[in-house]
C-alpha cells in the first residue's frame, strides 16, 4: 500500500472511530470507500433522504420540524387544520416506525396517511406565497457541515439527488433559504399543484412515502438523465425504508449506505446496523460523510 492509500485509510479509521459512529462491518466500509475512490467523482452519486437526515433532529433544544410540520405548526393555519393533522400522525408514526410490522403491512398505512394529510392542506386553501413565511418562522435547520457537503458535491459535480417522502414545496423552499441551491440539487417528492391563483388544488401523484421511494416508474423518469453512468452511490437516510432507495435504481454497483439513528438507539441500533453500513446515533453533523467524501476521491486537490 502506498503512502497516499496509508494517509487516506489512516483519515478515514479515525473518522468512523468517532463518537456515535457504529460499523457493521469495517472492512467492507473500507473495500466500498477504496472502490469508490478509484472510480472517481464522475461514478459517484449522493443519494439522501431529506427530514432529520439533511435536517437536525434537535434544533434550540427541541424537536425540529419536518417538511410537513412546517405547514402544519404555522399559525397561517387554522387549528382545525392541526389537530386534525395531528389526529393522523399520533395515528399513523407508530405505525411508521414499528419495528415487528413488514414494510408490506406499513405502505398500505403511509399512503392513507398522506392521502388524508394532503386533502387537509387542500381543504385549507394553502397558498403558495404562503410557503415562504412558513419557513422563516420554522424550526428547522441544516445539519453541521451541510453546507460544506453541499459545496463539496457540487465543486465535482456529483449530483446531490435527494428522494424525500416530505413536502417538497416546503423543502426546496429550505434548501432556498438556506442558500443551499446549487446546479446539481435534484428533488423528488410530493408537490401540491396550485391554480393559477396560487391556491393549493391538488397533488402530484403516486405519493412518495417512507417505503416507495425510488421505486416507482415516475421517479425512476424523473431522475434517469441525470444519473446516467453513475453506478457508486453514497446513501443517507434515517427510516427503516431508506436503505432501499437505491435498490432500483439501473447499473449500481457499490452503495455504501450511512443510517443516522436520532432517537431510541438502544432499543434500534441492532435493527439500524442489519440494514446501514455506517449508523450515526443521536443528533450527529456531516463529520463521517465529508470523511468519505470527497477528499479520498481528489488526490491534487486535497494533497494525499
Amino acid at each position: 500500500m502506498d503512502n497516499i492509500s496509508n494517509h487516506r485509510t489512516s483519515a478515514l479509521e479515525s473518522v468512523l472511530a468517532g463518537a456515535g459512529v457504529h460499523v457493521r462491518n469495517r472492512d467492507d466500509v473500507m473495500q466500498k470507500v477504496a472502490a469508490i475512490a478509484q472510480d472517481g467523482p464522475d461514478k459517484l452519486l449522493f443519494l439522501s433522504d431529506f427530514d432529520q437526515t439533511l435536517t437536525r433532529y434537535w434544533v434550540n433544544g427541541e424537536r425540529g420540524f419536518t417538511s410537513y410540520k412546517v405547514v402544519e405548526k404555522s399559525p397561517l393555519m387554522s387549528e382545525d387544520y392541526r389537530e386534525k393533522a395531528r389526529q393522523l400522525a399520533d395515528k399513523y408514526h407508530p405505525i411508521e416506525v414499528a419495528v415487528d410490522m413488514s414494510l408490506e403491512e406499513k405502505t398500505q398505512h403511509m399512503v392513507k396517511w398522506w392521502e388524508g394529510n394532503h386533502n387537509l392542506m387542500i381543504g385549507e386553501r394553502i397558498k403558495r406565497s404562503q410557503l415562504k413565511e412558513m419557513v422563516a418562522n420554522a424550526n428547522i435547520q441544516f445539519r453541521d457541515k451541510c453546507e460544506v457537503l453541499f459545496s463539496e458535491l457540487d465543486s465535482f459535480n456529483i449530483p446531490l439527488l435527494v428522494f424525500s417522502a416530505g413536502l417538497g414545496d416546503t423543502l426546496l423552499e429550505v434548501f432556498r433559504q438556506f442558500s443551499a441551491v446549487r446546479p446539481n440539487l435534484h428533488v423528488v417528492s410530493n408537490r401540491l399543484v396550485f391554480d393559477e391563483a396560487g391556491v393549493a388544488v391538488s397533488h402530484s401523484h403516486p405519493f412518495v412515502h417512507s417505503y416507495n421511494k425510488g421505486k416507482s416508474p415516475e421517479q425512476l423518469a424523473a431522475v434517469e438523465s441525470f444519473i446516467v453512468g453513475r453506478s457508486n452511490i453514497i446513501l443517507a437516510g434515517d427510516s427503516q425504508g431508506d436503505p432501499k432507495m437505491a435498490d432500483s435504481l439501473p447499473h449500481t454497483h457499490h452503495v455504501l449506505k450511512i443510517g443516522f439513528l436520532n432517537h431510541d438507539v438502544k432499543d434500534r441500533l441492532d435493527l439500524y446496523m442489519d440494514i446501514y453500513d455506517i449508523v450515526l446515533s443521536g443528533d450527529c453533523d456531516m463529520t463521517v460523510n465529508l470523511g468519505i467524501f470527497p477528499a479520498h476521491l481528489h488526490r491534487e486537490k486535497y494533497k494525499i
